[in-house]
């Protein structure tokens, strides 16, 4: 009877690691936030960054328009090229597809990576002739489009399409984060002036229950799907995976980060981490401000109580924008800057 119990103990032992999750799989909204914090003083850097390709992972409504502006205006021998998909007659997000689930955006990540690195070539090549064969470095390049996070590495490592001649090497990436409540109101006005079909307030598309009525209510979270990117864990609406993936990507993915509300600061961490890039940033330091985005509260007439179930639905987007705050304070250490 003894080893009865003692292989019926074993057996439940077993099971019960089989059906618990590991702690991490386990993780709640607030736990990855609390990792996350705690994480960042370690992951924040200032050493300069040796690279001639700089992608700007951009955005909707998230002050791209005035970020693409700068790295324009401001940089030193370096082409510049926006919204490069646009040319091939591809979307480089097709959310459609990639919320649909299954391996459609999976599948699509290798072409659209490929034609993002076949723009940039085009862009930096002096040569026509020499496009295609081999990467161009007689220049330097800021390529700079709307698209889901993307591993570049992973996958120039798993995926053969990126052998031989087709390789691309991995650009460093910076991204700009707005306020998750401030940018679904925008969104909203910016869909509502396109006459796309939206709900009347902006309170009833944040509330989900419009989908099939409004097709034209911007999904909430937005900036989380983009930084979760292409992987099968993504989901819209986003779960705490999702959450989770983003915020790895945002803490290992870019070498810079900033928001929209502090475009000086950006200005500053892009200089000293791409020395030689960026001519006259002190000029865009005190004349850029924030970015040229309209106040969507006020325009909106959202009232305070409002603006608390925007924010609740738009948790996740909030809490990267917080943390994407705490990235910049800690640069500002690491740099031995004063900004704020």
């Amino acid at each position: 009877m003894k080893t009865t119990a003692t292989f019926t103990n074993l057996i439940q032992i077993i099971v019960a690691l089989i059906i618990v999750k590991p702690a991490a799989a386990m993780d709640t909204f607030d736990n990855i936030v609390e990792r996350a914090t705690i994480a960042i003083p370690n992951l924040t850097r200032c050493s300069p960054i040796s690279t001639h390709w700089i992608y700007y992972n951009r955005i909707g409504k998230a002050g791209s328009t005035t970020v693409s502006r700068l790295l324009s205006q401001y940089s030193v021998n370096a082409s510049y090229h926006e919204n490069i998909l646009a040319e091939d007659g591809e979307s480089a997000v097709n959310e459609a597809e990639c919320w649909a689930g299954g391996d459609v955006c999976s599948r699509r990540v290798p072409r659209i990576m490929q034609r993002i690195v076949r723009a940039a070539r085009r862009t930096s090549c002096r040569s026509r002739a020499t496009v295609g064969l081999t990467w161009c470095r007689e220049r330097r390049v800021i390529t700079a489009l709307h698209a889901f996070y993307a591993d570049w590495k992973h996958q120039r490592a798993t995926t053969r399409a990126f052998e031989h001649r087709e390789a691309p090497d991995t650009p460093t990436m910076i991204q700009v984060l707005r306020n998750g409540t401030d940018r679904y109101i925008s969104q909203y006005s910016f869909h509502k002036r396109l006459k796309l079909r939206v709900a009347p307030t902006v309170l009833q598309c944040v509330s989900g229950d419009t989908g099939a009525d409004f097709p034209g209510c911007p999904p909430t979270n937005y900036q989380t799907l983009y930084l979760c990117g292409y992987s099968k864990v993504c989901k819209n609406p986003p779960d705490d995976a999702t959450f989770e993936l983003a915020v790895h990507n945002l803490l290992h993915g870019y070498a810079v980060v900033g928001v929209t509300d502090k475009l000086a600061t950006l200005a500053d961490h892009l200089s000293k981490r791409f020395p030689g890039w960026f001519h006259n940033m002190q000029h865009f330091a005190q004349t850029g401000g924030p970015a040229k985005v309209t106040n969507p509260s006020k325009r909106q007439g959202v009232s305070a109580h409002e603006w608390g179930l925007i924010a609740d639905a738009n948790k996740y987007d909030n809490a990267l924008y917080a943390l994407a705050l705490e990235i910049i304070q800690q640069r500002n250490k690491a740099c031995a800057l004063q900004r704020t």
